[in-house]
């Protein structure tokens, strides 16, 4: 997927449910942390067809999130 900026964006769920919403119950799973995709690429986290429902992730946002561990 086209990110912002010119990088690309993984598209990320937090449960199968949510990824089954966008897809099918045919696709499998992946667990990933943040960490191990974000140096490569911004993350959409949850997305659907309701913008609301989602999160975009940048390099720098992650950074950011991260000081408040």
């Amino acid at each position: 997927t086209k990110g912002r900026n010119e990088r690309m964006a993984l598209r990320m769920y937090t449960d199968r449910r949510r990824m089954g919403d966008a897809y099918n119950d045919k696709w499998d799973i992946k667990l990933l942390p943040l960490s191990a995709v974000t140096e490569e690429f911004d993350v959409v986290l949850n997305a659907s067809n309701e913008p609301k429902g989602s999160l975009y992730i940048s390099k720098e946002m992650f950074e950011d999130m991260k000081r408040y561990e």
